[in-house]
């Protein structure tokens, strides 16, 4: 009896056992490409859900709020900037921008593609003889570094994957600057000349107006919630905002400058109007893969 129920086994395992491998191997594929991650059932919203409200206008703290859908929902949008761009156009509300002080923190979600043939800065965003958030990429290795673009400063730190969404950040203080990627310190550094400089210039998203006029250095992927702020966010404060998600909330009211989503334009909604215009910008709604909710 027991040697017939293990033929009957061995016949089910001959029988069927290429099947449950093929299963399995789908299965993990979709579990590499995020089918079964949290964001793959959680709805997306669109451009504006989420503002912050200034009761007493654009730059004002008083009384300020979130206000509408603001629970870090997924954006249904993201901008693909390969040949597009966004300028906030200096004459605007974007004076706001100009710093007084050597306290800032930039931070984005970006993907790089790595078609480029060659290694090139990518800009995140640059406000011109300022300040800005530049990458720095390898298609041959793979690879990209953080730079932090203060003032005179072109520091490089740290190194993470392309072909995958990744949480970046720069913070600084005085002349001590920070970077993070996916919310975890890679770097940090002393810098004796001054970091910041007040200008009027333009600020741009996707591209580097200084190196022969946009889009040249511009991202060779996408990017999404782009958030300046007129402080330095703690280390905590960046492993928020890395735990919230792509979608994610400021979470400094006060000291924020501007937030971009790029959920489908390139508007401010930091209550601040620092609107940008966008130029061959592409938003797409097929960005989920390769993105895991933190």
């Amino acid at each position: 009896m027991r040697q017939s129920r293990n033929q009957s086994a061995m016949e089910y395992l001959t029988t069927y056992g290429w099947a449950i491998l093929i299963i399995a191997i789908v299965l993990g594929a979709l579990f590499e490409l995020g089918v079964f991650s949290g964001s793959a059932f959680v709805p997306t919203v669109n451009s504006g859900s989420c503002i912050v409200q200034r009761p007493y206008g654009p730059g004002t703290t008083e009384q300020i709020s979130l206000q509408g859908a603001c629970n870090n929902g997924l954006p249904k949008y993201v901008s693909m900037i390969t040949n597009g761009y966004v300028v906030i156009n200096s004459e605007s509300r974007s004076s706001m921008l100009n710093l007084t002080t050597n306290n800032i923190t930039i931070t984005a979600w970006v993907y790089v593609n790595g078609s480029l043939s060659t290694s090139q800065s990518q800009d995140v965003i640059d406000r011109e003889n300022s300040y800005g958030l530049e990458l720095h990429c390898n298609p041959s290795s793979g690879k990209c570094g953080l730079e932090a673009s203060l003032g005179s400063n072109f520091n490089q730190y740290g190194s993470f994957p392309m072909h995958k969404w990744v949480f970046v950040a720069i913070s600084s203080q005085n002349n001590h600057i920070y970077a993070y990627v996916n919310g975890t310190q890679v770097g940090t550094e002393n810098v004796s000349d001054p970091i910041i400089t007040p200008t009027f210039y333009d600020t741009y998203i996707g591209c580097d107006m200084g190196s022969g006029g946009c889009p040249n250095d511009g991202i060779d992927g996408y990017i999404s919630n782009v958030q300046i702020y007129n402080t330095m966010l703690s280390a905590n404060g960046i492993s928020a905002l890395y735990a919230e998600g792509i979608g994610g909330d400021p979470i400094d009211l006060h000291s924020l400058l501007a937030w971009w989503p790029l959920n489908g334009n390139g508007n401010d909604y930091s209550g601040n109007g620092n609107n940008g215009n966008a130029t061959n910008m592409v938003y797409i709604t097929d960005w989920e893969p390769n993105y895991q909710q933190p």
